[in-house]
C-alpha cells in the first residue's frame, strides 16, 4: 500500500509480513473440508426430524386447545 508521507511530497512503500504458504496448505484445507462434510452430512435429516416432531406437538397442542371444554 502506497500513502503520502506527511514530512515530504514522496510516497513511501509499507510492506506487510507475508507468510510463505507451506506445501500442505492446500491439502490442510482440503481435508478440513472433506471432515466437516463428512461431520455435518447428517445435520439436514436430523433438523428435518425435530421439525416433523415440533408440526406433529403443535398439532397435539391445538387438539388440546380447541377441544371440547
Amino acid at each position: 500500500m502506497e500513502r503520502k508521507s506527511p514530512e515530504s511530497d514522496s510516497f513511501t512503500t509499507e510492506s506487510a509480513n507475508v507468510e510463505l504458504l507451506g506445501d500442505d496448505y492446500y491439502e490442510h484445507g482440503i481435508a478440513a473440508r472433506k471432515h466437516a462434510h463428512d461431520t455435518l452430512g447428517s445435520v439436514t435429516s436430523v433438523l428435518d426430524e425435530i421439525e416433523d416432531r415440533a408440526d406433529r406437538l403443535l398439532a397435539e397442542l391445538l387438539e388440546l386447545i380447541e377441544g371440547p371444554l
